[in-house]
């Protein structure tokens, strides 16, 4: 998992920026398919979550939800 992408769900993050920063290894940029995934099914199976918010200066944005225990 990528950290610069797990802090910025942790700080929330648009769209567009987990976009900024969801970078493979080598350089390309994951599709929306693979943001989803991760959010979605990654981080779930390690027992995080993410929760949609929206603000009026930014729009929809995404938030990172730690367990208790983390």
């Amino acid at each position: 998992m990528q950290q610069r992408f797990v802090d910025a769900l942790h700080k929330g993050a648009t769209w567009d920026d987990l976009r900024a920063v969801a970078i493979r290894a080598d350089g390309t940029p994951w599709d929306d398919k693979a943001i989803s995934a991760l959010m979605y099914s990654d981080l779930r199976s390690k027992g995080y979550g993410v929760r949609t918010k929206h603000d009026l200066d930014r729009g929809l944005y995404y938030q990172l939800i730690v367990p208790d225990a983390v």
